[in-house]
């Protein structure tokens, strides 16, 4: 396919082949890994400002408790009453080895920042101030502050940097367990991958051995609904190109028969005629015989050209403006001497005026001819052949109904295909090469019109082709809708 999204044909005799990319398994791993990756991203980023608010919570709440805690202490019964009252040094190794400074100011001691001299009012005794302020180099740290007995004052501080090691470690864990998550998950999809579409690389497989002429592959119709339906239509068009190809050489077989007849009849009468076995008077209808015959071997030919042309784009037409009133009744005075040979009953139907619409001539000439020829094959003498044709919405109708044994269902759904109606009856009645029908289908969709095969009143068959008016026009509303 180009850019413009047009297909592009393989050159002739040779087998497109489509540049090999990546693997369908490898492509969703990736594109899972990828959608895994944005997942976990966004989640961790999403999640920061959550565990980041948590955990400053967290140390600002265990800063308060240690200055609770160490308030306590110091306003029991000894520790202020010394003269040079202190903490003890064991408290503060403990509290520097959790990055807090703790101090304790005198009544009579200066303080510095964060400190706040406003922080050691004689109303404040005993009160409790949790903040986030500024230190003396203008960092900013967790600022607890307890009034104590005797004015004393209990300041504790804690780099607020310090909640972002906790905060630091969960994103770390976070994104080790989303690293094995990924890992584990893109194994668990390359494996399913391949597993599910190893039908499709059978269906690969499948499909070259039938483009290099095998037609015995089967598929195992399994897996996800998808895959299960190209399985089944794989098997399918294996099915549908053995049939086709088995009625190809059935066609071909039937023509070479055919074919066969006439060049033996011909070949025979020339040698008896070089060998002189053939004289005098009989030379005239021998003559006559094998010029029957040759007439009957350029007809088969032109029939099998005309097939072959109908189903592309080389079959010549020549649309005019056409009264198929008159051309039928042109034929009509050809078949009805041919059924009167035949000792059948040849009618005609034709409307009132002439039936006038683009289409060309010759051609419904020769649909008329081999539907005619079909039915005079197989029609009993005494019985009737009715050649017809009709005005309908939009176009006409040519019809030829018979007298003869009739089609089934099953024959009507086939009966413009090549040589399908004559592999079935061949030995059971009168057939022909199987070629006429499948022209007359062909034919009547190159003229914008449609065949449909259906049984007649007259107890035989009958086959109808609808033609538009105008040259080109799809068949109007009304008109048969006609599979061929």
């Amino acid at each position: 396919m180009n850019d413009g999204g047009q297909f592009r044909a393989a050159p002739t005799g040779e087998r497109m082949l489509a540049k090999r990319g990546r693997p369908l398994s490898t492509r969703i791993a990736f594109i899972v890994g990828v959608a895994l990756f944005i997942a976990t991203a966004s989640t961790i980023a999403f999640a920061y400002p959550s565990v980041r608010g948590s955990s400053t919570e967290l140390t600002r709440l265990a800063l308060s408790n240690q200055a609770d805690s160490l308030a306590r202490f110091l306003d029991s019964p000894g520790p202020l009453d010394a003269a040079n009252a202190s903490i003890p040094e064991q408290i503060l190794e403990i509290l520097r080895d959790h990055h807090v400074t703790a101090v304790l100011v005198s009544p009579v001691a200066e303080v510095t920042a964060p400190m706040e001299s406003s922080d050691r009012s004689p109303v404040l005794h005993h009160k409790s101030i949790s903040d986030v302020r500024l230190d003396a180099n203008g960092t900013a740290v967790f600022y607890e502050f307890r009034g104590l007995d005797g004015g004393y004052s209990l300041y504790l501080t804690e780099p607020e940097s310090v909640a972002d090691v906790p905060t630091r470690l969960l994103l770390i864990k976070m994104g080790y367990g989303s690293l094995l998550v990924l890992m584990l998950a893109m194994a668990v999809v390359v494996f399913y991958t391949r597993r599910e579409t190893r039908p499709i690389r059978d269906a690969v497989i499948a499909a070259e051995r039938m483009a290099d002429g095998s037609r015995n592959v089967r598929l195992v119709e399994g897996g996800v609904a998808e895959i299960a339906d190209l399985s089944r239509s794989m098997n399918e068009l294996s099915d549908a190109l053995a049939n086709s190809e088995d009625r190809q050489r059935q066609f071909l077989l039937s023509v070479s028969h055919e074919l066969r007849t006439p060049l033996t009849a011909i070949a025979g009468y020339a040698e008896a005629l070089a060998d002189g076995v053939i004289g005098g008077d009989d030379v005239e209808a021998t003559g006559a015989v094998m010029l029957d015959e040759s007439l009957r071997l350029q007809r088969l030919v032109h029939d099998l050209l005309d097939l072959s042309r109908a189903g592309a784009v080389e079959l010549r037409l020549d649309p005019q403006d056409v009264d198929l009133r008159e051309l039928v009744v042109g034929a009509g005075q050809v078949w009805r001497d041919r059924c009167d040979r035949e000792q059948l009953e040849f009618s005609l139907e034709l409307p009132e005026s002439p039936a006038r619409i683009t289409t060309d001539a010759v051609r419904v000439r020769q649909i008329i001819d081999n539907l005619c020829e079909n039915a005079l094959r197989v029609t009993p003498a005494g019985q009737p052949l009715v050649l017809a044709l009709h005005e309908v919405p939009g176009g006409v109708e040519l019809q030829v109904r018979d007298g003869g044994p009739g089609l089934s269902q099953d024959d009507m759904s086939v009966a413009f295909e090549p040589s399908a109606l004559h592999d079935r009856y061949i030995g059971i009645r009168p057939v022909g090469t199987g070629v006429g029908l499948a022209l007359v289908g062909r034919l009547a969709q190159r003229l914008g019109g449609r065949a449909q095969a259906g049984s007649a009143p007259e107890g035989g068959a009958s086959f109808t082709v609808y033609l538009p008016r105008e040259w080109g026009r799809a068949p109007a509303s009304g008109a048969p809708v006609i599979n061929v």
